[in-house]
């Protein structure tokens, strides 16, 4: 034992080195096992804050459908690529509606134009002149509702009293030469008889020549408030004016409704629409010539006080629409026409097609056509189904292109702000 501790203070750096040889394994182990933790734990740290500074920069894609709901959506970490495909959709996309939109006002405001130029929205310096210039035209039996008729083919029948006289020469002309041929002042039953069916068969002959010629019959009466006279220069305000544009185009959609129904058909006789009987556009207010008390909550020409965006509501109309709002006013107007009852769908075609217009209601009734034909009207053979129909019709006015033509009161009315004022605002 003292030779090996003897020999070991003799060589003491071997026995050192082989100490720290036998150490080392078991610290190098402890030591880096617990930087492993160590690291291990600063790692994990490191991923977790890296995913929760990637989960904050996760983002919702969604494209709109035309339904309200999403057509599209997509949840993802955002980067270059996803957001420049999104953004390729949603411009595709606003392209899509802008030309929708810009379709659908074109389709309501084609042929539509202010009856007198330079009247609305404000009149220029000869203002009471522009204001009673429209109302003859409006109101005046030859004005622009004439014209209407006159380009879809319609016409009155025969003047009653030009056929009497027509029946009269031809009767005068009879007698002559039957009292010439027999030398009798009177004729007998049997020539008399004779004569009254000539007559008549006459005067049938001139009622189916006309109807020949026409496509409808109406004349610009049937158009309610037209032949009234002109109201007094106080009257003539740019507010009652702009209700007659309004009902002007309404009629305007409707004459022209009829004529397509009406198009390529040989006289009344192969027409849909035999008759207009009448054309009436509801009032909107009390100072628009009686109309009933307006709903709570509608202004003075019929919109909402406040111009909110469209909400429907099928409580007060079967397509949900009533009144106005932002983006479009309705006017309702109720078509009474003698019709072939088995074509009326394609009336109700060409409605549909003519503008924003449904028909929202039809009451049929029958009548005597021979009644009708004792003032001239000649409707049909004796295979058609006629009736008088009642059609309740809602039209849609945009705004997007009426706003500009509406007088400052009326904007005012159904809250639309002026250029300047929205402007302004901005």
């Amino acid at each position: 034992m003292k030779g090996a501790m003897g020999w070991a203070k003799t060589h003491w750096a071997i026995v050192l080195f082989v100490v720290i040889l036998l150490a080392a394994p078991p610290a190098m182990i402890y030591v880096s096992t617990d930087m492993s933790a160590k690291q291990r734990d600063t790692y994990r740290q490191a991923v977790m804050s890296d995913q929760q500074a990637l989960g904050r920069w996760r983002e919702r894609y969604e494209v709109p459908g035309m339904d309200g709901q999403n057509a599209f959506s997509y949840d993802g970490t955002v980067n270059d690529a996803i957001t420049s495909h999104f953004d390729s959709i949603g411009k595709a996309y606003l392209a899509e509606v802008e030309q929708v939109a810009e379709a659908g006002r074109q389709f309501n405001q084609q042929g539509h134009g202010p009856l007198v130029a330079r009247l609305f929205p404000r009149p220029s310096e000869e203002g009471l002149v522009l204001q009673r210039a429209m109302a003859r035209t409006y109101l005046g039996m030859d004005g622009a509702h004439a014209a209407l008729l006159n380009a879809i083919g319609a016409g009155s029948p025969p003047d009653a009293g030009a056929v009497l006289d027509g029946l009269t020469q031809v009767r005068d002309r009879k007698v002559l030469d039957i009292q010439t041929r027999t030398g009798r002042d009177k004729l007998t039953e049997e020539e008399a008889e004779a004569l009254r069916t000539e007559l008549a068969e006459n005067r049938v002959f001139l009622y189916e020549k006309r109807s020949g010629e026409l496509s409808v019959y109406a004349d610009p009466s049937v158009f309610a408030g037209v032949g009234s006279a002109v109201p007094s220069a106080d009257a003539l305000t740019l507010t009652w004016l702009w209700d007659r544009q309004e009902r002007f185009w309404i009629h305007q959609d409707l004459t022209r409704a009829i004529g397509a129904a009406n198009a390529g058909t040989d006289g009344v006789k192969g027409a849909v629409v035999k008759r207009i009987l009448s054309v009436v556009v509801d009032d909107t207010s009390l100072g628009f010539g009686g109309a009933a008390p307006m709903d709570p909550g509608m202004d003075p020409l019929g919109a909402p006080a406040a111009a909110a965006g469209p909400t429907p509501d099928f409580s007060r109309s079967l397509t949900g629409r009533s009144g106005g709002n932002s983006v479009y006013d309705v006017r309702n107007a109720s078509l009474r026409v003698i019709v072939d009852s088995v074509r009326m769908p394609e009336l109700f075609d060409a409605i549909s097609k003519t503008n924003f217009m449904t028909v929202v209601d039809c009451d049929l009734r029958r009548f005597d056509p021979a009644e009708h034909l004792l003032e001239g009207f000649v409707y049909a053979d004796d295979d058609q189904q006629l009736v008088i129909a009642e059609l309740r019709i809602e039209t849609i006015w945009l705004r997007e292109w009426t706003k500009e033509l509406m007088p400052p009161a009326v904007r005012q009315a159904r809250g639309i702000a002026d250029a300047q004022q929205a402007s302004g605002a901005q």
